[in-house]
């Protein structure tokens, strides 16, 4: 015959599979009738290999059909166990607490388990608190704030929790704490809104500019509403090129930012052409002095020949250095003009 313990690792344990399996094999007065003791030890048997496979809450479930076909006290008392084992004492002390019967043995053991129930339940339970992202600041019944992830010891029962973290919206929520086991919750932080304008500096006239957000074509000066944090933001005329920034929005409040559009080359070229002509009459008057500079002094020279004379000028130094500058001058204004 199979031994029918269901008990294994908690105090006496020969004395409740006895008292189990006398009560479903030999019928009591309080269970003549309909009860069908045969069936319930079936089921007995199917709970505990149930138990020894570590399925608790099927081995529940088969005690529960059993103590329907054959309502002895001894099965109550193995339900409550399994609950043990499942980390529920508070379930346990429940169902312990149904069990009625007059038999001195079956309070005793009743006794003996429920204390170790209590024991439990006096425990607290320890909870694993954190956010994403990590790093808020966390209040469990308006006790001295801790930041996620944090690990804290609660006592059974429903504690308030308030989390708060800077640029997201602050959360409040109930924590049931039950069982025996650690528990662990993380929680999802919404980042708060702010406001956000984009101006566009630079755009030609008569020209439209378009603006993008974060991909997203949107309208220059318009009040956007957009989640606190990093954003990219572009803008260009026609096919011109784009000038982009990152724009921070600020939770609770609105900012402005100002969008530059690059100067385009036909702009630079613009620009270059009048300095380039002023470079090339600069450069054509400087060569026309070194010239003439040079031409005086190839006339002193004619009419005081040496050996009779002896000039001393600096002419010839001074017309070839303002000759060559000229020179120089006229080769940048004449790239500069002709240039792409």
């Amino acid at each position: 015959m199979h031994r029918l313990t269901l008990a294994r690792g908690l105090p006496h344990v020969s004395a409740l599979v006895v008292l189990v399996f006398v009560a479903l094999v030999v019928p009591t007065p309080s269970a003549a009738g309909d009860k069908d003791p045969k069936r319930a030890q079936a089921l007995f048997g199917e709970a505990k290999a149930a138990y020894e496979r570590g399925d608790h809450k099927t081995s529940i479930a088969k005690l529960r059909e059993a103590f329907e076909l054959y309502p002895d006290p001894m099965i109550r008392v193995s339900i409550a166990k399994r609950y043990l084992d499942l980390g529920e004492p508070e379930l346990a002390e429940a169902e312990l607490q149904r069990v009625d019967t007059p038999n001195a043995k079956v309070k005793k053991t009743v006794a003996e388990v429920l204390a170790t129930v209590r024991d439990l339940l006096a425990q607290p339970v320890l909870v694993t608190i954190d956010t994403d992202p990590s790093g808020a600041r966390v209040t469990v019944d308006a006790q001295r704030p801790t930041k996620t992830p944090a690990r804290v010891k609660l006592t059974r029962g429903v504690h308030r929790l308030a989390i708060s973290l800077s640029g997201h919206v602050t959360v409040t929520e109930t924590l049931t704490v039950s069982g025996t086991r650690p528990i662990a919750r993380i929680y999802p932080l919404t980042p708060q809104n702010g406001t956000l304008r984009i101006q566009v500096r630079g755009v030609p006239e008569g020209k439209v500019a378009s603006v993008t957000l974060d991909g997203q074509v949107v309208e220059p000066f318009a009040k956007h509403v957009l989640r606190a944090g990093p954003h990219k933001v572009s803008c260009r005329v026609a096919d011109g090129p784009a000038g982009t920034l990152a724009a921070i929005v600020l939770a609770g409040q609105e900012v402005t930012v100002e969008c530059a559009l690059p100067v385009p080359i036909e702009t630079v070229a613009d620009w270059r052409r009048p300095v380039g002509w002023t470079s090339i009459g600069a450069g054509t008057a400087a060569v026309a002095t070194g010239v003439a500079l040079l031409v005086l002094w190839a006339v002193e020279k004619r009419d005081f020949p040496e050996p009779q004379y002896t000039i001393d000028s600096q002419k010839p130094l001074a017309g070839g250095l303002v000759t060559g500058l000229g020179g120089v001058l006229l080769g940048l204004g004449t790239y500069w003009v002709v240039a792409k």
